[in-house]
């Protein structure tokens, strides 16, 4: 037994150590422990003694004489940390996003419940860090819907259409459509009216999964979200599908919508640059006869209408009509910008059509250097 030399070490501690009087007691005490202290062990012949100590009633005993303090840092330094610390909260390494989403972890029952833990976070709440709840972390429908309609009760979160986009973005973005349009229509019951903004977030939502049926029927409703069946309106939604190559989609409701909305030079700027990212020719040369026909009517043509339908026939490989196309346009005082003329430069020369890329040169360099042209492009924005 590692106790069996115990009192001899004791007895040697009493002679030599500088404080006799505790060690005198502790030894006091080991030389008169009771039996009960020793273990038993047999001799050969069968007969007991009493010859070793008992751990445990050791070790007992020893901590009655010697208590264990609790270890407190001297270090001042140290100090203010160990205070500092027992001030913080559990949580406290936590961001405000992540403490929020946190409360949706604990599985709580009930409407009240979940809004009661949501204020006991104690994080003041503006729409970034509402945004980044909603945009990040594995939120359901139903959870991201519940946190919205806590949140926007909040003193710090503004009760207005920009607050909506974030929440329809991020429901939209994650596919929860039936939760989307419940928002829409609890915003509409609070009496807010969605904007363009707000318009394309959906339409872009459904088209980018799939669902262009849906963004039709959305736009076909705009009166539900407070919108009205306009040009601006509808150039948001053409936008949409043009982004998303649905140009088939697109041209069924460009073709739906004549005569009964006014189309302006971003209708067929949008329309043109769609089919000019899949080289429909034939569209294109449809879209610039109605646009002849607009100006026609007294509507000006816009540079950009020109730059999406060269932009098309270069991608089908049509030069010589992209070549007559960019004429047309610096007879009507538009010049292409830079980026236009290298890509239509570029394919000339590349295709050894090195005289016509020569005399287009020419006439870019002629166009850009009257005084008309050159003060018309620079009050668009235009600098060559």
């Amino acid at each position: 037994m590692a106790f069996r030399f115990l009192p001899l070490l004791v007895h040697f501690a009493k002679l030599s150590h500088p404080f006799p009087s505790k060690f005198s007691s502790i030894s006091t005490s080991l030389h008169y422990l009771p039996n009960s202290f020793y273990s038993e062990e047999p001799f050969p012949d069968g007969s007991k003694t009493f010859s070793s100590l008992d751990e445990r009633h050791v070790l007992e005993k020893l901590s009655e004489f010697l208590p264990v303090a609790k270890c407190t840092s001297q270090n001042p330094i140290l100090k203010h940390h160990e205070s500092k610390s027992a001030r913080e909260p559990v949580d406290g390494f936590l961001s405000p996003e992540e403490k929020l989403r946190g409360v949706f972890l604990q599985k709580l029952n009930g409407k009240a419940a979940i809004e009661k833990a949501l204020s006991n976070v104690g994080v003041d709440l503006n729409i970034d860090v509402l945004g980044r709840v909603v945009n990040s972390g594995n939120f359901g429908g139903e959870a991201m819907v519940a946190f919205f309609n806590w949140a926007i009760k909040q003193p710090g979160l503004p009760k207005d259409i920009g607050s909506y986009r974030v929440i329809v973005k991020a429901l939209g973005r994650r596919k929860f459509f039936n939760f989307m349009m419940e928002v829409l229509d609890d915003m509409k019951v609070t009496g807010l009216e969605a904007d363009l903004q707000l318009l394309s977030i959906v339409i872009d939502s459904f088209v980018r999964a799939g669902h262009v049926s849906k963004a039709i029927q959305v736009f076909n409703n705009l009166d539900d979200l407070g919108l009205k069946h306009n040009a601006e309106a509808l150039n948001v939604f053409l936008s949409c599908l043009c982004q998303r190559s649905h140009m088939s989609a697109a041209s069924s409701v460009y073709n739906s919508m004549k005569g009964k909305v006014s189309f302006d030079v971003t209708t067929y700027s949008v329309v043109a640059g769609g089919w000019s990212k899949l080289g429909g020719v034939n569209e294109i040369e449809r879209i610039t006869n109605e646009m002849e026909e607009m100006q026609d009517c007294g509507y000006n043509s816009d540079i950009e209408v020109y730059e999406c339908i060269i932009t098309g026939l270069c991608n089908v490989g049509q030069l010589d009509n992209a070549v007559l196309v960019m004429e047309e346009s610096l007879q009507k005082g538009f010049c292409p910008s830079r980026l236009i003329y290298s890509k239509l430069s570029n394919r000339l020369l590349a295709s050894n059509k090195t005289e016509i890329a020569y005399k287009l040169f020419l006439k870019i360099k002629h166009a850009r250097s009257l005084k008309n042209a050159r003060s018309f492009w620079r009050s668009n924005g235009w600098h060559f």
